[in-house]
């Protein structure tokens, strides 16, 4: 399967001259990705996720950053630095940058004052006609091969906005994505976003990324049951107990890949409803 997020980065970038030498990549992004992946912790990959205090310019860096970013000034592609890694941390999730090209999100109100930058972006205080990316950028062909093999794209959890739209904002991978037989699900954050987003509801929400994409990318929703279901009328939602913890904050792996399964099932009759009741049927691919 394909999964399309990037999670949200652990500390901001530091104004030295250290941070401003790899914004190329969202280095911090793809350690902490390739550290999740890790299966048994190692020597390595505490070595790869430790960060500098106390070490003058250095302090709040990662070191796994700047192996990375060592690794990019080496290597002809960022990607060929990113599998280096993944192989010295004995990572089998293989992990591909949607562009090696830098990029930024860019909108701009109603009233033509433009916004640039997924902060700025999400600071606004309304919900914007247009996304786009400024300049525009190619996807990686490893990507576009990715999406045509797969079988089941996993779309989130994360910020739909900055950290989930932005694949999709790229035409090639657009249209890669819209071509894929593969099952296209979109996972639930288990909150309410902030940032102009969280003002639409789900049906709201689909409706608003159908007219920034031009067309409907989603087959299903995988919905929390923590949150309460809006009627949907074109995309059906798989509902499911996904938390880990009594607070609700994190997502459990186990009852996560168990609701992914039910997005799967040969049946397609598990959509908007929770077990045991009665759902409309999935529409068939």
């Amino acid at each position: 399967f394909l999964m399309i997020r990037r999670p949200p980065r652990s500390t901001p970038l530091y104004s030295s001259a250290a941070s401003d030498v790899y914004k190329r990549q969202a280095w911090g992004d793809i350690r902490h990705c390739l550290i999740q992946a890790v299966d048994q912790p190692t020597l390595g990959s505490q070595l790869f996720d430790y960060r500098f205090t106390e070490a003058g310019d250095l302090s709040g860096h990662s070191l796994g950053n700047l192996i990375l970013l060592a690794l990019d000034r080496l290597s002809p592609r960022p990607l060929l630095a990113i599998d280096l890694i993944r192989e010295l941390l004995g990572v089998k999730l293989r992990l591909i940058p949607m562009s090696e090209c830098e990029s930024h999100l860019a909108s701009c109100y109603a009233d033509g004052r433009p916004v640039r930058g997924e902060v700025h972006l999400d600071a606004m205080t309304e919900v914007p006609d247009r996304i786009w990316l400024d300049p525009p950028v190619p996807a990686t062909p490893e990507a576009l091969a990715a999406v045509a093999e797969a079988q089941l794209i996993l779309f989130g959890p994360g910020s739909f906005m900055t950290s989930l739209l932005p694949a999709l904002l790229l035409p090639d991978f657009r249209a890669a994505v819209a071509r894929s037989r593969a099952v296209r699900v979109l996972v639930a954050s288990l909150h309410p976003e902030r940032g102009p987003v969280g003002l639409l509801d789900l049906p709201a929400l689909l409706a608003w990324s159908e007219r920034v994409l031009g067309r409907q990318i989603f087959d299903r929703v995988l919905w929390p049951a923590s949150r309460p279901l809006p009627v949907l009328e074109r995309v059906p939602a798989v509902v499911a107990e996904v938390t880990a913890s009594a607070d609700g904050r994190r997502h459990d792996p186990a009852l996560l890949a168990q609701a992914i399964a039910r997005c799967l099932a040969p049946s397609r009759t598990a959509a908007g409803a929770r077990d045991g009741v009665p759902s409309r049927s999935l529409p068939e691919r």
